[in-house]
């Protein structure tokens, strides 16, 4: 029996996640706490298995309990709150910084056309999650530390130097766990890195606009969502919109362009890494570059199985520093990987080999 915590402020909201998780037999909310501070109180005095957060309560608001619960009484919580104000995108992501391991957004009620779906997905992640181990967090997330934007400016001189850009296209592929990593990755990189960089994330629809915001802030490179057509830029991060496969295509001139599709999901995916990695190993053979990163299922396997054809490059990012190895695992197991870093060391080798 999966034990959790649902922490949200309005009574009604409460109740219909109360109801959604238990009509699952193998679920049982345990205890609701009406503020942050109640959510601290109670992670303390029962130990869930899982925490449910909004971002919006009194005394302490989500992220504050986030940060006080990853460091007193660590265990896997999801964020559920509304997409509607960016003010709640923000905290969402801060929280998964802050060592949360997915946003989630908050269901509607049975009467929409969406309930059943959304009822699906928050009882397999609950599920998919309550066990995984975390690890305490003694400050309120997890930055690179600041000497590594030096280091990776200094790598980015050296290389340069030699003339070496082997890659010319960059693509990453992400789920759970995900949001913080990119924010941490990206922050580092020079505003010249000298090639474009694809991005599927894996988020609940509604939160791509929030989370190219949110990773911004903190980057040298531009980020942006993709648009259909244009030319895929250097120093420039492009993230799948809601619900199309971002693709590269190579265009005129050797100019490499952004297409969004509505071509079926792979497996339950659109975006999908493999579609994402099968196109670029199209488009950029030798000179592709992939990385895998933190996240569940094997989402990106085939397309990585492209990318290795055409002798382009695949980076995986190493257990220790993922939230969940679960795509970097499943990676490693087919043999398509040519490195596994860590997070930190993941923007200077991105660096060396551009």
């Amino acid at each position: 029996m999966i034990r959790v915590l649902v922490a949200e402020d309005s009574p009604t909201a409460s109740a219909l996640i109360v109801a959604m998780l238990e009509a699952d037999p193998g679920i049982k909310v345990i205890a609701q706490a009406a503020t942050g501070a109640e959510a601290v109180e109670m992670a303390a005095r029962f130990a869930p298995d899982l925490i449910t957060m909004d971002v919006q309560m009194p005394v302490l608001d989500g992220l504050q309990a986030t940060e006080r619960i990853m460091r007193n009484n660590p265990c896997p919580i999801i964020i559920v709150t509304s997409q509607a104000r960016e003010s709640d995108v923000r905290l969402s992501l801060d929280a998964t910084r802050a060592g949360a391991m997915l946003v989630l957004s908050k269901p509607e009620g049975p009467a929409s056309t969406h309930f059943a779906a959304d009822q699906r997905q928050l009882v397999s992640m609950v599920k998919a999650l309550a066990g995984v181990k975390v690890v305490r967090r003694w400050r309120g997330g997890a930055q690179l530390p600041s000497s590594m934007a030096r280091q990776v400016s200094a790598a980015h001189e050296g290389s340069r130097s030699k003339g070496a850009a082997r890659a010319r296209v960059v693509a990453i592929a992400t789920s759970t766990g995900g949001p913080a990593a990119l924010r941490d990755l990206l922050a580092v990189l020079p505003a010249e890195f000298p090639a474009p960089i694809l991005i599927v994330q894996h988020i609940s629809k509604g939160f791509v606009d929030g989370l190219v915001k949110w990773i911004a802030a903190d980057s040298k490179i531009a980020v942006k969502v993709a648009v259909d057509g244009e030319v895929a830029l250097p120093g420039t991060a492009y993230i799948a919109a809601d619900g199309y496969h971002l693709e590269l295509q190579r265009g005129h001139s050797d100019q490499f362009r952004i297409a969004l599709t509505l071509t079926p999901p792979v497996g339950s995916f659109r975006p999908s890494a493999t579609r994402l990695f099968a196109s670029v190993a199209t488009a950029a053979g030798k000179g592709a570059l992939a990385v895998i990163l933190t996240g569940m299922g094997d989402d990106g396997v085939a397309g990585l199985r492209e990318i290795q054809k055409q002798q382009g490059t695949v980076i995986a990012q190493d257990e220790a520093s993922s939230v969940i190895y679960g795509m970097p695992r499943e990676a490693v197991r087919a043999g398509v990987v040519n490195e596994v870093v860590s997070l930190q060391n993941l923007p200077g080798r991105l660096t060396d080999l551009t």
